[in-house]
């Protein structure tokens, strides 16, 4: 089977060209450009089964992402495990906004609750030279990631990684900034959408009203923090948009702000403390 009969049959299977040829670069490790004087020549034999198989599991709606265990965030690679959310683009809002507050030198301290990947983080990091940061996950094969990526990326000296339920840290370190993108879909919904047979739940489960973890954050940061409120950066949902704010007032944050994410969204709850 020549790498033109390879793709024209995977083609069959899976329509989504773009996700096919990404999927075929990825494991071939060559770019589709480069291939196309090549084309009858015989592909590496022992990545063939591999690559049909998964075109059939993109055929059965299995995210490529999933597939592959890696995923690009912030212009990075990342390791994923199937105990780690598949970071969404929209997302990256949260580094674009820590851009907007600090500058590339700047020497700054965060905190990441339920850092899965360590998608965030890192790629904070990876645009600051002079910044340190706290991760914390549950999971311990997430935490392996994190520090897999972290290492890959060249930034491990600079990140400690906590392996803990959120809601037993109780730090005495202060931060300047504290990110997250925490649990925020209600219990009740979960069961309805299609990310929960691909998605590990606890990175889904944002509780009865999906404000279980931005309660306990608002409170652990009122309680921890010296004179000042460190900066904030929260994803939400943006139908928690007028909840989340209320929970802002109840704990006496004042002034944080709503801001919208590539898709014109309200996606994040941010307060600056200047």
């Amino acid at each position: 089977m020549t790498i033109k009969e390879l793709l024209d049959n995977s083609f069959k299977i899976y329509h989504d060209r773009q996700q096919t040829i990404w999927l075929f670069e990825t494991v071939f490790d060559v770019k589709f450009k480069n291939i196309i004087p090549f084309e009858d020549d015989i592909p590496q034999v022992d990545k063939i089964s591999f690559f049909l198989t998964a075109v059939g599991k993109l055929k059965d709606g299995i995210p490529l992402e999933r597939i592959l265990q890696q995923t690009e965030f912030c212009g990075l690679e990342f390791l994923l495990n199937n105990e780690t959310l598949v970071p969404r683009h929209e997302t990256e809002g949260v580094v674009d906004i820590v851009k907007s507050i600090y500058d590339y030198d700047d020497g700054f301290s965060f905190l990441d609750l339920g850092s899965g990947s360590g998608n965030i983080p890192v790629s904070i990091l990876s645009q600051f030279p002079n910044a340190t940061a706290t991760a914390v996950e549950i999971s311990k094969s997430a935490c392996v990631d994190i520090f897999n990526n972290a290492f890959i990326h060249g930034i491990h000296r600079r990140l400690k990684i906590k392996n803990k339920n959120m809601f037993d840290i109780n730090e005495n370190e202060k931060f300047d900034l504290i990110v997250s993108n925490p649990p925020y879909i209600k219990t009740a919904d979960c069961n309805i959408l299609p990310v929960k047979f691909f998605d590990p739940l606890i990175a889904l489960d944002g509780g009865k009203n999906g404000l279980e973890f931005y309660d306990f954050i608002f409170k652990n940061i009122m309680e921890n923090r010296d004179d000042k409120i460190p900066n904030i950066i929260l994803e939400i949902s943006p139908e928690l948009v007028s909840d989340v704010l209320e929970l802002t007032e109840r704990y006496k944050i004042n002034g944080a702000t709503i801001e919208k994410d590539l898709f014109k969204r309200d996606r994040f709850l941010v307060y600056k403390n200047n």
